[in-house]
């Protein structure tokens, strides 16, 4: 009978390690998809903070460049609403990777192509995850003409030449 209970406590505590294991398991799984979740809704908060900026000057979501450069000011509103554009796909590819965003992206982007290839400082382009990097490169060179002046330099990071 000494034995049997020795057998079932050793049992008994061997069973409470692998509960307190699977505990810290699934402890650090939720944490991990807390923060995920957190990640996602502040990369979505900073998306439609630069959508509200859309809405406030739409002139800057399908601009004007030769109407935009005649004024510093609306020049550097439309430098910084490229920016934080860019900032908000970097901060969403970082946490989520899905076709909508990156088409939403390619779309968005498309309307400011010739900015990059006119104005845009390429040193710029590593302030920028590596998938944001990749996406406007590809976007740029995709969509820029022949009269690109930056073309060359898009190519060189493109590797293409």
């Amino acid at each position: 009978m000494e034995r049997y209970t020795k057998i079932c406590g050793n049992f008994a505590q061997m069973a409470s390690a692998v509960v307190a294991i699977i505990a810290l398991i699934a402890i650090w799984q939720q944490v991990k998809q807390a923060r995920l979740n957190a990640n996602e809704a502040s990369a979505r908060q900073v998306y439609l903070s630069s959508i509200e900026a859309a809405y406030r000057y739409p002139e800057l979501s399908h601009p004007d460049l030769s109407k935009i450069r005649q004024d510093t000011v609306s020049m550097e509103r439309y430098s910084t609403f490229v920016g934080h554009l860019l900032f908000a796909y970097d901060e969403l590819f970082a946490v989520l990777d899905d076709a909508e965003w990156r088409t939403s992206f390619n779309l968005e982007m498309k309307n400011h192509v010739r900015y990059f290839c006119e104005e845009w400082d390429l040193h710029n382009l590593g302030q920028y995850y590596k998938k944001t990097q990749r996406m406007l490169r590809k976007l740029v060179m995709h969509e820029a003409d022949a009269s690109c002046p930056k073309r060359a330099e898009w190519r060189a990071l493109a590797g293409l030449d």
